[in-house]
């Protein structure tokens, strides 16, 4: 359904039914941050995730021990912890944040598919630093339900938080991955 509209504004957000929607949305350098993404619903037939991407930005980003300076890391959304932490450090770039889903080739296999067929995403402020975001698979609906996650966006210095309008269009990209894949849901 948003196919279409994002490949008439590349790298830009598209309206509809007054709300702004994104391919995917990014935390602009320079910033050091604690990201709390908390999962809250998922309403769709296929698996659902969120991917943090690395792969227009110069920096770190670390999670349960590990750090990652290139690559992303995969969060599905029922095997993951309903409650992430990251600590990033963006020197450069952005850091990208979009919805994921999986799908299954001819073969059977299933595979991650993210900022194609359609999938998008839209976002509201549900408190200073916090976001609830609500994602739209590659189905053709556009009630933005598939996912439901929220996002809390909290300094670790005094280097100034951008504001979401600063949330952008990610381009893609296929560097070579570091993923973090939950395969049991720690807190079930």
């Amino acid at each position: 359904m948003f196919r279409q509209l994002f490949y008439e504004s590349p790298g830009k957000p598209v309206f509809h039914k007054n709300t702004e929607v994104f391919r995917a949305i990014s935390l602009e350098a320079p910033q050091k941050l604690r990201l709390v993404l908390t999962f809250i619903e998922n309403n769709s037939k296929n698996r659902q995730g969120v991917m943090l991407s690395l792969f227009t930005m110069k920096g770190t980003l670390s999670c349960n021990g590990q750090t990652t300076k290139k690559g992303g890391y995969y969060l599905w959304e029922d095997s993951s912890p309903r409650q992430i932490i990251f600590d990033t450090k963006i020197v450069e770039g952005d850091l990208g944040i979009f919805n994921i889903a999986e799908r299954n080739d001819y073969r059977g296999k299933p595979y991650a598919i993210s900022l194609d067929m359609g999938m998008a995403i839209c976002y509201e402020r549900i408190e200073t630093n916090k976001y609830r975001f609500f994602c739209n698979d590659w189905e053709p609906d556009d009630d933005f339900n598939d996912l439901i996650f929220d996002l809390e966006i909290m300094p670790q210095s005094d280097e100034k938080t951008h504001e979401p309008d600063s949330f952008h269009f990610f381009p893609r990209s296929d560097p070579e991955r570091h993923i973090l894949v939950f395969t049991e849901r720690p807190d079930a």
